[in-house]
């Protein structure tokens, strides 16, 4: 007898949003999370976490479980926090899954 895999996502989605709750990012952050709940069933959450150009965000994403319920949307600072900060509270090259 097989075991049939569960379909992605099974439940709601963790999605630390590295800007202020305020102003066009964090509308469109919305707008396609909204778009990805009417698409695959499951509530995708945008829990704004913004400071730090993006460190506290992707800490959040660094730590958490690596099971795909926790994306992280990020841009320039991602790539360029490692070369403008002595240390991180992550590994940009170990701690993610791309």
């Amino acid at each position: 007898m097989g075991a049939e895999a569960q379909s992605y996502p099974n439940r709601a989605v963790r999605v630390p949003w590295v800007a202020a709750a305020t102003g066009g990012p964090d509308l469109v952050a919305r707008v396609i999370a909204a778009q990805l709940l009417a698409q695959l069933g499951q509530p995708f959450v945008v829990e704004n976490q913004a400071g730090a150009n993006g460190i506290v965000g992707a800490t959040t994403v660094a730590k958490a479980v690596p099971d795909g319920y926790t994306l992280l949307v990020y841009s320039s600072g991602f790539v360029i926090n490692p070369y403008v900060h002595k240390s991180l509270p992550y590994d940009t090259e170990k701690d993610f899954v791309r």
